[in-house]
């Protein structure tokens, strides 16, 4: 087994914390597109994640002598819980939803077509690759992402359509549309 106090090792393990979270929030920002509260729950999580890391960081204090060996494991024990407490969180609320989903009837307040260049404006004519629905829940206007394009182009403001609603173990909602029997 590798010891942590050679480099080696904590180069891979400085790697290995740092790829983690960007891969991880990589393959959840699909879903964070349909989450409703998305940033309060983040900011909550993220609390608690800095708390937890604190908390560690103090255990691992105590075995070391000089103060900047302490600073450091305390500042890292708060930037890793920050980063990967919320990711832990969502993740679980995601792969352990509660059984129930609801069907809910909501208004459509608006639809925009998403057009997307990776070199800016340039121009010229794009196609749409997705649309933003936004429609309101419990008087709220919330944003949906759709990356069907065939059955949104039927969609008008002000019509009433079905949102499959679905709250996670941890309390995270999130919602896809129903068009045409399917979800998007």
């Amino acid at each position: 087994m590798i010891s942590l106090n050679s480099d080696l090792s904590k180069i891979i393990l400085g790697l290995v914390l740092f790829f983690v979270p960007i891969i991880g929030y990589s393959i959840q920002l699909p879903f964070f597109q349909n989450c409703f509260n998305l940033t309060r729950i983040l900011g909550i999580y993220a609390i608690v994640g800095a708390a937890i890391g604190l908390a560690l960081g103090i255990i691992l204090l105590q075995k070391q002598e000089e103060d900047f060996h302490k600073l450091q494991i305390g500042i890292a024990g708060i930037v890793i819980g920050v980063l990967l407490f919320p990711l832990l969180f969502i993740s679980l609320n995601r792969i352990l939803p509660t059984s129930t989903s609801e069907i809910l009837k909501v208004p459509v307040v608006s639809v925009h077509e998403v057009r997307q260049s990776r070199f800016g404006d340039l121009g010229l004519d794009l196609e749409a690759e997705g649309y933003y629905i936004f429609v309101l829940v419990d008087e709220e206007v919330l944003r949906l992402h759709s990356e069907s394009t065939k059955d949104v182009e039927e969609i008008t403001e002000g019509a009433i359509t079905e949102l499959e609603f679905h709250r996670g173990i941890l309390g995270l909602k999130w919602g896809r549309l129903l068009l045409s029997g399917q979800s998007i």
